[in-house]
């Protein structure tokens, strides 16, 4: 299994950020994965993603998200699922802005360079929640458009920033 990792980009922020994204995404790799570390908000915030079409982020309300959150105090809570009609896929379950390295995530994307069937995408996250909770979460999402994506956006829902010390990084499942 060694080796079989490509990385194709990485985005490190050395300033706040409104969002970072990464591109690269191509008929190489049936699969790509998505490492994210030590995302924090300038405010409290939660941070959304959507695919990108020629390195633009489509804003379209295509996009499902079906979850289940954990939080260190109450056990398993549901976080909830959309059925289309979104316009981007909710990663997160509120970032608390107060602390350093904040929230790390890895992200499995299927079927994004195929324009003839939906993009999928698994997340597991942990974090920092608002209030100061540690939490985790599981995520399938869809993006209910069959189109070619050649990368994925991150942003923060209110529009703050995220600020300096992240990473963010893409790459292909080498094929067998």
């Amino acid at each position: 299994m060694a080796g079989s990792l490509i990385r194709i980009q990485s985005v490190s922020t050395t300033s706040s950020v409104a969002s970072v994204t990464l591109t690269g995404i191509s008929s190489a790799y049936n699969v790509y994965v998505v490492e994210f570390d030590s995302v924090t908000p300038d405010v409290d915030d939660t941070m959304f993603a959507r695919v990108t079409e020629s390195g633009t982020a489509n804003e379209t309300a295509n996009y499902s998200t079906a979850s289940k959150q954990y939080n260190a105090s109450a056990g398993t809570t549901s976080a909830g699922a959309s059925s289309g009609g979104e316009t981007s896929w909710d990663l997160t379950m509120g970032l608390e802005s107060t602390i350093t390295n904040n929230c790390n995530g890895v992200l499995w994307l299927y079927n994004f360079n195929n324009a003839s069937s939906f993009s999928y995408m698994t997340s597991d996250l942990l974090g920092w929640g608002i209030s100061s909770e540690l939490k985790g979460r599981k995520a399938g999402h869809t993006f209910e458009s069959a189109s070619s994506c050649d990368g994925i956006h991150f942003f923060l829902e209110s529009g703050n920033n995220i600020v300096s010390g992240a990473t963010f990084t893409l790459y292909g499942l080498k094929k067998s």
